[in-house]
């Protein structure tokens, strides 16, 4: 008895010709087709530099859809997408919070700073429609994860001081705070700043998400430098932030009653657009069983080019093998 089989993507690296071959004969001449003078022409088809790195969407990721579709019907497989097609197209959004509009207000006994978006502070995230308020925490010093363990920060924004000589602690402090739904995030840093400076570049870009109902998962974050405060008249007020780091014990400190914080984040939506899964079936042959569905399923897109293709390279793949 044989089931329905659900080919989707990348399966056309190895599957031969004859796939609904039955016998021990067929099958072993089905499986004698693949070899590594096939798999190397259909790497060097989709990891060739014309696909341009097969980002999600791009050019590059229609044509590797067109050729695995061909692949396909050239097999003798039904096309199993949409109104006959061999594509199942699915919605994305590119969009990014507005930079240019983002900033800080900090009230402090009813003195107000407002710090914009710039070199040594920039905003990502989900972004909100509305400035947000809430009561805040600051977290730092020697925590860890195991400090949160029945900790309440939803709707609260949350402040972590970071230090540089303890990122990867840091980052995963943050992941973690950022799944506890607070209102916002504020993450201070200390590290280099051109280590800065990339970070800022990387998560300003908008970028392409899978476009979902429903809000963001991640809140709004603004990630801040030690250099935004450098100077500020208000400084000697504020918690000593190197102390806060240098401390053995955890510090976890609600801000006082005079001390309120608005961000502003709004998020842009720049582009939507469908995009291609390429779906292709082997009709089972008994009555009942063919009503079932066995689904392989494999990714057939890369992370694009470097710099958008102004002066860069494609990312092929890993080790130039299409990133399968």
């Amino acid at each position: 008895m044989r089931f329905g089989l659900v080919y989707t993507s990348l399966l056309a690296l190895t599957l031969p010709l004859g796939l609904a071959a039955q016998s021990a004969q067929q099958l072993r001449k089905a499986a004698d087709g693949i070899t590594a003078d096939v798999i190397r022409q259909r790497i060097g088809v989709i990891a060739h530099d014309s696909m341009g790195g097969r980002n999600t969407p791009s050019p590059g990721l229609e044509k590797t859809a067109a050729y695995l579709a061909g692949l396909y019907q050239k097999w003798g497989m039904k096309p199993a997408g949409e109104n006959g097609t061999w594509y199942q197209r699915y919605p994305m959004v590119k969009k990014g919070v507005n930079q240019a509009t983002a900033e800080l207000e900090v009230t402090e006994n009813g003195v107000v700073s407002r710090y914009p978006m710039g070199e040594f502070a920039y905003a990502f995230g989900g972004g909100s429609p509305a400035p947000i308020s809430a009561p805040g925490i600051l977290l730092g010093g020697a925590i860890t994860l195991a400090d949160l363990d029945g900790r309440d920060l939803t709707g609260q924004i949350v402040m972590v001081v970071m230090d540089a000589g303890k990122m990867i602690d840091g980052n995963r402090l943050v992941q973690a705070v950022a799944r506890m739904q607070p209102a916002a995030l504020i993450v201070l840093r200390n590290d280099a700043p051109e280590a800065f400076a990339r970070g800022r570049a990387a998560q300003t870009s908008p970028r392409y998400q899978l476009e979902k109902a429903g809000s963001s998962t991640l809140p709004t974050i603004l990630a801040l430098h030690d250099q935004l405060f450098a100077g500020d008249p208000m400084a000697a007020s504020r918690p000593n932030f190197a102390d806060i780091r240098s401390s053995t014990t955890p510090v976890i400190m609600p801000f006082p009653p005079e001390v309120s914080v608005k961000i502003t984040a709004v998020e842009e939506v720049f582009d939507r657009v469908m995009v291609p899964n390429v779906v292709g079936m082997i009709e089972g042959s008994d009555p009942v069983l063919k009503q079932e569905y066995v689904i392989y399923s494999a990714h057939m897109d890369h992370v694009g080019t470097v710099g958008d293709g102004v002066g860069g390279c494609s990312h092929r793949g890993d080790d130039d093998r299409s990133d399968m």
